[in-house]
């Protein structure tokens, strides 16, 4: 079975947003792993952009 992971987008008081990966298994919403970075709010959009691409997947926007 493959994880499935959920990209969350949270703002952040000040001039950052922090982005948070959770992996889980399919059906199952306990977290395997969980990560965050923590990006200044102008580089964040060529940051999601990038990881989408090198990714495979559509641009979110």
């Amino acid at each position: 079975m493959r994880a499935q992971t959920v990209i969350t987008i949270e703002p952040m008081p000040g001039d950052f947003t922090r982005i948070v990966f959770t992996s889980h298994l399919p059906g199952d919403r306990r977290p395997l792993v969980q990560a965050s970075v923590e990006l200044p709010k102008d580089g964040v959009h060529g940051f999601v952009l990038d990881l989408c691409q090198k990714a495979g997947l559509p641009r979110p926007w």
